[in-house]
């Protein structure tokens, strides 16, 4: 790990409010993503199984969707959260990755708003003072109102900014937060409609999988069990 690599991440490490906190930890993860340039999953398995860090597993769970919502729609995330903030690039960047973090808890996890934000506005309070506070809760408070336009990415004030239509690639682009030189390849390779599918299908949650260890003398018992045909 190169020393500029290693100051970013022992300055993420420091992130923390609180010992035990899957958003906290979430954040850190996601600092040592975006700016200390980690792998995403090396970063989110050192945060779990650091030693002293002990949550539940619905915790670690919720930790584990908050980072890889946030990754993967980071793109549409800021887009929209930027237009509720007058100098973005003037903010720290964790209170900014914050924003974004509580912005995808509230547009795509079945948790009251005011979860989030009331942690992210006292996170901000605890880290950065009374000013900055108020600067996330207004911020919060405004794209909870205007959520709404977050989910129509291609009306003017949605996540696309009311992008031309006539301009598909950015239209889908925006909407399903993927690289532009993405979209083309696939339209140009699959056509239209089979490329927005598996745009669709990449912005969408993998399901989750089960591999049983075949070592384990009573494998065949518990797949029956399973399936359902036990």
């Amino acid at each position: 790990m190169t020393e500029k690599k290693k100051t970013a991440r022992d300055k993420g490490l420091r992130l923390h409010k609180a010992g035990h906190d899957p958003r906290a930890a979430a954040l850190e993860v996601l600092y040592r993503v975006r700016y200390a340039h980690e792998d995403s999953q090396t970063a989110l398995n050192d945060a779990l199984s650091r030693e002293g860090f002990s949550i539940a597993p619905s915790d670690k769970a919720l930790c584990t969707e908050l980072v890889y919502g946030a990754l993967r729609h980071y793109p549409r995330l800021r887009r929209f959260a930027y237009r509720f903030l007058t100098r973005p690039d003037k903010l720290p960047e964790e209170m900014r990755l914050l924003l974004l973090q509580t912005l995808y808890e509230m547009a795509y996890l079945r948790i009251p708003h005011h979860a989030g934000v009331n942690w992210a506005v006292g996170h901000v309070r605890h880290r950065f003072g009374k000013g900055l506070a108020g600067v996330a809760n207004g911020a919060l408070r405004s794209m909870q109102r205007e959520l709404r336009d977050y989910y129509e990415p291609d009306k003017p004030g949605g996540t696309g900014q009311g992008q031309d239509t006539e301009k598909p690639d950015e239209r889908l682009a925006w909407r399903y937060a993927m690289p532009l030189w993405i979209v083309r390849l696939w339209r140009e390779r699959y056509g239209l409609d089979h490329a927005e599918r598996l745009l669709s299908a990449s912005a969408t949650a993998p399901p989750s999988g089960l591999r049983l260890n075949r070592g384990k003398a009573d494998w065949e018992k518990t797949r029956a069990q399973l399936l359902g045909r036990d």
